[in-house]
């Protein structure tokens, strides 16, 4: 802390004349230094200054005057003849981190060695009228010794504070027995408990905050994916491991370089984001409401193109670095839980089951073999094969193979894609059904989906800023995803009428990839139909689908709205009407439109003359269709046309065809998970493992609100919204 802010104070008020004209001008001058640095902060920020410069700059202001006016009052009390005793300043919470936004609290502690003297509480209370007579807001305790050790054992808000504490003026050995104090009578006593509670604060600020890093409207510090989720990681890193920083961890070996980079640039990318909330608001406001997001999009320099709008590559900015913060957070805190099942889980290991491809499954996780990644290298088709095994245990992925996984991403390359062995791995994901959602949702998380189907990855937090979307465009596909399995038999009855159309799909890894890539035209822009179409003939081409399955996948994905256009534009009551449709093969466009939760209520609302009427069942359109052959398109070939003289949907009474047995299936892995329940309503339907939180139907714990009709809307006018596509 710089002197320099003193001694002008100093000056400032060497020509009063008694103690009260002193603090007049004490209180003048603190005031005009705050304002100009609060300006100069202001002016910085508006003209680029990353977000951890800004916080770092505040923080560094607000020392300099808490420092200096400590300082004064010190010579002060001196002049009133109190005998000196020992204290310390501390900054805490956010402060304490140098992390202090335009409008954020500033929490100050007074500590204190044996009793409570004049002279303290003269020091204690000038300090905080002061810091109130210049209108800051100001979080302050005052404690010995003894208070810091009884309330960090008692408190966890005051406990996990004291452990961002940080000097900033008065006895510097006083604040370094403070620090030793707490961390021998506390930090190194009760970290299972102190684990505990804190991992039961983070689930109930996900409750009221947001589970999901890819909420519409988040909460940039408390919502998952926020500037919390760091917090509650370093909190225990910080009690576990003693780092206080993302370098010490990285040091220590608890996260990598890659790692730490990527959570460098997402912190300083929120809190650039919160400093502009704070500043345009003009009040401490945390959340990026719908209303201000094209407002502070546009103030962050995100303008509208031909291809986008500004608020939209915002929005797909925050959804990549709050994934980032979400999952950084979640695997360091996962480390901390190791340590303390690590004995547990050695003796379990003993009883660990070998399985193919280099892995191993115990302790309810896949583990690499011996913590050795090369297996997994040496055939990059290991890589599919990973999640292979992961859907079919219904079990998470240990840290050390998600790492693994993530730095062997280099190896998706053109022949990877065109791998059989790869495509016949994914295809039975898609075709063994209840948990082909998480799984999805893992592929994405660590990259490989994005890297093997690229045109989905191109969908990876892509934003449309309209009324009609609540989720960006990969995780509303996932959720589609969630919701067609939800119609599968056996799953509820709410389902059955859909079930009798899905027991009649005769391949329903078709229907599966169908719906995961029913939105891929989306990150070309407007026309996502016909813009998608293209992009599927490519896809099944380089993956290697059989024609004929090709063609219905691109039968499904340029489908997929028709049910709602004839919904809003049609005469629903007209035969002719039911028989264009069941001649158009509208049950696999009946199955997308059942999943997808966009196509749940009609894009627009009905004139008020007209009576909601109730959409024919699917069953009833086929008995009303032609018995006749099907339409074939008059262009099958042209690059824009959808094609309609697609293979059979249906098939007879032969059985399901979803319990093949899965394409090289090691005996060891059937061991595993012999004893797993199995759907008895369908061979091959296995129950939903337990739901991730970074799943996205974390949004919906109940999956019945998940196809509540309009679940994908925001209701009432959108100034902003544009149309896309009849959505």
């Amino acid at each position: 802390m710089s002197v320099e802010l003193f001694r002008r104070a100093r000056r400032a008020e060497a020509r009063a004349e008694g103690a009260e004209d002193r603090r007049r001008l004490r209180l003048e001058f603190f005031r005009q230094a705050l304002t100009q640095g609060f300006d100069s902060l202001r002016v910085r920020h508006a003209e680029g200054a990353s977000g951890q410069e800004s916080v770092r700059a505040h923080a560094r202001l607000m020392d300099d005057v808490i420092f200096s006016l400590t300082r004064l009052i010190a010579v002060d009390a001196a002049r009133a003849r109190l005998d000196a005793t020992l204290l310390v300043v501390v900054a805490l919470g956010g402060y304490g981190r140098s992390e202090l936004h335009p409008l954020s609290d500033i929490d100050l502690m007074v500590v204190y060695h044996g009793e409570l003297s004049p002279y303290v509480q003269r020091m204690m209370q000038e300090l905080l009228y002061s810091l109130w007579d210049l209108g800051l807001h100001v979080g302050h305790s005052l404690r010995s010794l003894d208070d810091c050790v009884a309330m960090a054992r008692t408190d966890f808000p005051s406990r996990t504070s004291m452990q961002e504490a940080r000097f900033l003026a008065g006895d510097r050995r006083l604040f370094a027995r403070f620090r030793r104090v707490l961390r021998e009578n506390v930090y190194r006593r009760d970290f299972a408990q102190f684990l505990e509670t804190t991992l039961g604060e983070r689930d109930q600020r996900y409750r009221r905050y947001g589970a999901s890093p890819y909420i519409g409207e988040p909460n940039v510090k408390e919502s998952a994916g926020g500037l919390r989720d760091v917090h509650t990681a370093m909190w225990l890193g910080a009690a576990k491991f003693g780092a206080r920083t993302l370098r010490e961890l990285a040091d220590k070996g608890l996260i990598t370089p890659r790692e730490q980079a990527a959570t460098d640039a997402a912190l300083t990318f929120l809190w650039r984001v919160r400093n502009e909330l704070h500043f345009f608001s003009g009040h401490k406001n945390d959340v990026l409401g719908r209303d201000l997001q094209p407002r502070i999009a546009k103030n962050l320099g995100y303008e509208n193109d031909d291809a986008s709008l500004g608020v939209e590559r915002f929005m797909r900015d925050y959804y990549l670095h709050a994934r980032v913060i979400h999952r950084v957070s979640r695997r360091l805190i996962a480390r901390c839980q190791e340590t303390l099942s690590r004995r547990g889980s050695a003796e379990r290991r003993q009883r660990q089951q070998a399985l193919a491809d280099g892995l191993v499954f115990f302790d309810g996780q896949l583990h690499l073999a011996d913590r050795d990644p090369g297996p997994l290298r040496a055939e990059p088709s290991r890589l599919m094969k990973v999640f292979w095994h992961l859907h079919r245990l219904g079990c998470e992925l240990s840290l050390d193979l998600e790492r693994a996984l993530e730095d062997s991403l280099y190896l998706v390359d053109g022949g990877f894609q065109r791998s059989p062995a790869v495509r016949d791995l994914f295809l039975d994901v898609c075709r063994t059904w209840g948990r082909a959602a998480q799984t999805f949702s893992e592929m994405h998380e660590l990259g490989l989906l994005g890297r093997y189907l690229p045109e989905f990855g191109a969908l990876t937090c892509l934003v449309q800023y309209d009324v009609y979307h609540k989720f960006s465009a990969d995780q509303h596909s996932l959720l589609a995803v969630e919701n067609l399995e939800a119609l599968a038999p056996g799953q509820s009855a709410e389902s059955e009428g859909a079930a009798q159309v899905l027991n009649e799909v005769e391949k329903p890894e078709l229907l599966m990839l169908g719906m995961l890539l029913h939105d891929v035209g989306k990150a070309k822009g407007h026309g996502h139909v016909a813009k998608g179409i293209p992009l599927i003939r490519e896809l099944v081409a380089r993956i290697g689908l059989a024609p004929d399955d090709g063609a219905v996948v691109e039968f499904l994905v340029a489908h997929h709205l028709t049910l709602s256009h004839i919904a809003q534009r049609r005469d629903i009551d007209d035969p002719k009407t039911v028989a264009d449709l069941a001649a158009t093969g509208a049950r696999g466009a009946h199955a997308v439109a059942g999943g997808d939760p966009a196509r749940a209520v009609p894009a627009r609302p009905r004139p008020p003359h007209r009576r909601p009427r109730r959409a024919p069942q699917p069953a009833a359109a086929r008995r009303a269709a032609p018995r006749g052959g099907r339409e074939r398109a008059t262009d099958p070939g042209g690059q824009g046309t959808p094609r309609d003289d697609v293979g059979p949907l249906r098939r007879d009474d032969r059985g399901a065809a979803h319990g093949r047995a899965p394409p090289d299936a090691a005996p060891a892995e059937q061991r595993v998970g012999r004893d797993r329940a199995v759907s008895p309503s369908r061979p091959g339907l296995v129950g939903p493992r337990r739901r991730h939180p970074r799943s996205p139907g974390t949004l919906f714990p109940d999956r019945r609100h998940a196809r509540l009709p309009g679940g994908e809307h925001h209701l009432g006018p959108d100034p902003h919204a544009r149309r896309r596509d009849g959505h």
